[in-house]
């Protein structure tokens, strides 16, 4: 690519930067950050009920679910079209209901293997297989297609299963798979090898994909910068579906500033780790604050920010023009984050 088709492609490009946990940081967190400041001010907000991984989806106007598109980006069959995410849970009886406790990320390699075979044999005749791509996250990839949407295990963390919506003609079939799972867990011998340690159980998956976003149109396509392992899944996923490149945010060469500059594609997604209160400052210096100067001096003409806690919340900018570039670097309001 010569410097002029560059400028061009870079000039065109949408940035979308996909911020795990940031919006369950703290506000006084929050306030730390100038970038984000100076976004909020531009920005336009509105929270995605249906979680970070929608919204992403969303935001580059795909009609692929998230499931399939995690699957594959986790490396597993790009043949296999049908797929629901099944990440490893703690459910908590109570009197009336059945809470999602927490998610199970301490899962040996060795554990969530043998788990998830001793699941695929049981569930063999429904056609049903579930691959431990992840200790933490499971896909189980289906024999036809599942008509259902639920939201994501982050969503679902803390909540009871009554109060989660889960929608589509197949909400029924798979409430009794999960049952049948729960069963299942309370049974394995892995199981009662971690009471005995003192950790939490894996006594359930959630099941979960997301519904076809209503804006998709024919996919443009993607090139992404994604954490390792299932944190970049989805990042991985849409840019393997739209034939874009992909890189590691880790690597020891990666800059927003770089990935923007050798952009190719309409959409640069960037697929950031976990934030946490102990890594926003170096994830700001290195990837937040950087995002919105390259929309304020024109290297990308539109930014999306997903930033996600329970709910997603999505920022959207496009690069102001004239004496409202100039004033969006001195402009700053509170970020709006409000669950």
């Amino acid at each position: 690519m010569d410097a002029a088709t560059n400028r061009r492609a870079s000039r065109a490009t949408h940035l979308v930067v996909a911020a795990p946990g940031l919006a369950a940081l703290p506000a006084d967190v929050l306030a730390g950050s100038r970038g984000l400041a100076r976004l909020a001010a531009l920005a336009q907000h509105h929270r995605d009920d249906a979680g970070l991984e929608h919204a992403l989806v969303d935001a580059v106007g795909i009609a692929t679910p998230a499931a399939t598109l995690m699957a594959h980006g986790a490396g597993l069959d790009p043949a296999a079209r049908d797929w629901l995410v099944a990440d490893p849970v703690t459910l908590v009886a109570g009197i009336d209901d059945v809470l999602v406790a927490s998610r199970v990320d301490d899962l040996s390699s060795d554990e969530s293997s043998s788990l998830a075979a001793r699941l695929s044999a049981h569930f063999a005749s429904d056609g049903l297989a579930f691959v431990a791509a992840h200790p933490a996250r499971w896909y189980l990839r289906l024999a036809t297609p599942a008509r259902l949407a639920a939201p994501p295990t982050g969503a679902a963390v803390g909540r009871t299963l009554g109060a989660l919506r889960v929608d589509g003609d197949d909400a029924r079939r798979f409430a009794r798979v999960a049952n049948e799972i729960q069963m299942l867990l309370f049974a394995a011998p892995e199981n009662d090898a971690r009471e005995a340690r003192g950790l939490a159980p894996c006594n359930g998956l959630w099941l979960w994909n997301t519904a076809a976003s209503a804006s998709a149109h024919a996919p443009l396509d993607v090139d992404a910068l994604t954490a390792a392992g299932a944190a970049g899944d989805l990042a991985r996923g849409l840019a393997l579906a739209t034939q874009g490149s992909t890189r590691d945010v880790g690597a020891s060469d990666a800059s927003l500033a770089t990935a923007i500059a050798a952009a190719g594609a309409p959409h640069l997604v960037v697929a950031l780790p976990e934030v946490v209160a102990s890594t926003f400052t170096s994830i700001d210096a290195q990837w937040l604050a950087p995002a919105v100067d390259a929309l304020l001096d024109g290297r990308a003409s539109r930014l999306t920010l997903i930033a996600d806690g329970r709910d997603a919340h999505v920022y959207t900018a496009s690069r102001p023009r004239g004496w409202r570039r100039i004033a969006a670097r001195w402009r700053a309001a509170r970020l709006a984050i409000d669950g």
